[in-house]
């Protein structure tokens, strides 16, 4: 017996869809995985519109900063050079240090702030002091200075003084140019340690104060 599938073939092709046990094409996975790439317009819409902004007032933040920076290291500048005509080169270390803590501050403005100066610094400044107090502690024991100890040992070594041979053989009625040059060298003992220190802590105060080494700068 025998059965004429043939109507039923044609009447049905339009509403059969694809079979369901059949595994799925490339096509058709590719389809279902790959989103549909997003447009021009709506990436540019996704971004933020205050990004551009935000970078635009920190920029001009910086610049302002190191505007002010150069302004107050320039009177800073200018101060010291006039206090120094009128009064002489600070060689103490009490305002020396005193000139160099004005213009760590004026040359870290918008970098640091200005407490980290007298937490870095203190602890440096309170040793030098103790230093220089213990200069009272021979006359608070009643020690005298020895004056002539020193120049009496000179003198029985070599017969004579020699800072004074010395100066009576090289000294001259006007001061040679040598003279000066050595002169300066002798005052940058109580100037350039401290100048370097502060220069070097303006630059990396990390490194200055040895919690990071130089090379991972």
């Amino acid at each position: 017996m025998s059965l004429d599938t043939t109507d039923s073939r044609e009447s049905g092709d339009a509403d059969i869809g694809p079979d369901p046990s059949a595994p799925p094409s490339d096509d058709s996975v590719r389809g279902a995985e790959t989103p549909p790439p997003a447009s021009n317009d709506a990436s540019q819409n996704d971004a933020d519109p205050d990004g551009a902004s935000v970078v635009a007032v920190v920029e001009e933040k910086v610049r302002n900063y190191a505007l002010l920076r150069r302004v107050l290291l320039l009177m800073w500048a200018v101060s010291i050079a006039v206090y120094f005509w009128f009064a002489g080169i600070a060689a103490d270390r009490t305002s020396l240090i005193f000139f160099l803590a004005f213009g760590m501050a004026a040359a870290t403005v918008g970098r640091r702030r200005v407490i980290t100066i007298f937490i870095d610094w203190l602890p440096f400044v309170l040793i030098l002091m103790l230093y220089d107090w213990t200069r009272n502690i021979a006359v608070w024991l009643d020690m005298p200075t020895h004056w002539h100890l020193a120049a009496d040992v000179d003198h029985h070594l070599f017969g004579v003084n020699p800072t004074v041979w010395l100066q009576s053989h090289l000294k001259e009625s006007s001061p040679p140019w040598w003279e000066v040059i050595v002169s300066v060298v002798y005052m940058s003992y109580f100037i350039v340690p401290y100048a370097t220190a502060a220069a070097l802590w303006v630059r990396d105060r990390a490194v200055c104060a040895g919690s990071r080494p130089a090379s991972s700068r």
